[in-house]
């Protein structure tokens, strides 16, 4: 049975080209280094094995090319604390309920800077470290976006502990797209983003509803590519552990009753679209705002264009998404 699950996702083609162009940060093979090595040095890996996989998965050079307009000095910083909750993400995941409750407790209160963390206690002793960081704004608008990275943490975190009882009702593209926004970390993300490119937009301007929308269908784009690229190796897996597929491609074929051929064809038929409301959004912000605003909006279509194209690029060709195993390794 296998072997005949695995022909017929390898038949699959998963193949899609992002409309914007992506490319690395200046000092993508520095940084992505330096934060390996932080990471091989110091996280409580649970075997050889477990760092090895680490080091194939190359999380470092994900958020390079997704987020290429970083400042100099907070791309290190920016790709340190992606990694950590990525990898930290698939740990939590594997624990029992009350386990990865007491976990993320104790890590939250270490980000939120209330518990200074045991210096046995490795996770929180790089969870404070990287956070410091966040809180050394010299200004309000740096200030308001590092601590915000601390807040959609915290949140992730939450989200990721919790037993959800609503997965199994999860049937359609519409439901699912909005639990997926939380389990991607739409927020978290955008805010590490905005700290990184030192783009500290005005209330009037963050709450305009079409910022919103941008930002937005930006991250459901990354959700939705990550799983058209993923979804050959997350059905294996699922095959294997019968477990919910909770991914795009199998909620389309169960709610349109199709292939999953098909469905990846209407998978990327929706990210085509999502990136024409991108263009069409742009076009209108671009209109609304002028001047030294209208110079940041730019700055933020840069990158939201940036993270759409790069997160395709790298999905395509990581080791993550085809063939790999989760580095769950602590």
């Amino acid at each position: 049975m296998n072997s005949d699950l695995q022909s017929t996702l390898a038949s699959l083609d998963t193949t899609y080209t992002c409309r914007f162009r992506a490319r690395y940060h200046a000092k993508s093979e520095q940084v992505m280094t330096v934060v390996q090595d932080y990471f091989v040095k110091r996280w409580p890996w649970r075997s050889e094995q477990a760092k090895q996989l680490y080091i194939k998965t190359n999380l470092e050079e994900a958020t390079c090319i997704c987020f290429p307009t970083t400042l100099d000095d907070r791309i290190e910083t920016v790709v340190t604390w992606f990694c950590y909750m990525h990898i930290l993400d698939d740990i939590i995941e594997g624990l029992e309920a009350n386990k990865a409750t007491k976990l993320v407790d104790r890590l939250s209160n270490i980000i939120l800077g209330t518990l200074d963390p045991d210096p046995e206690d490795r996770l929180g002793v790089m969870a404070a470290d990287v956070c410091s960081r966040f809180r050394l704004g010299e200004n309000d608008g740096e200030e308001k976006h590092g601590l915000d990275i601390i807040s959609e943490s915290c949140k992730l975190l939450r989200h990721t502990s919790s037993a959800d009882s609503k997965l199994q009702s999860l049937s359609t593209y519409d439901t699912f797209i909005e639990w997926r926004e939380l389990d991607v970390g739409l927020w978290f993300s955008t805010s590490l983003f905005l700290w990184g490119c030192g783009i500290y937009m005005r209330l009037h301007m963050s709450n305009d509803p079409e910022v919103r929308q941008l930002l937005r269908v930006s991250g459901r784009h990354i959700a939705v590519a990550n799983d058209l690229f993923s979804y050959r190796v997350e059905a294996l897996r699922a095959g294997q552990t019968s477990q919910i597929l909770l991914n795009t491609i199998a909620i389309i074929a169960k709610e349109k009753q199709v292939d999953p051929q098909t469905a990846m064809n209407m998978t990327k038929q929706r990210l085509s679209e999502m990136e024409e409301e991108v263009e069409v959004l742009i076009g209108k912000l671009r209109d609304r705002y002028t001047g030294e605003e209208g110079e940041l909006i730019e700055r933020l279509f840069v990158v939201c264009k940036g993270m759409m194209a790069g997160n395709c690029e790298w999905s395509s060709i990581c080791f993550r998404y085809n063939g790999a195993q989760r580095a769950v390794a602590a």
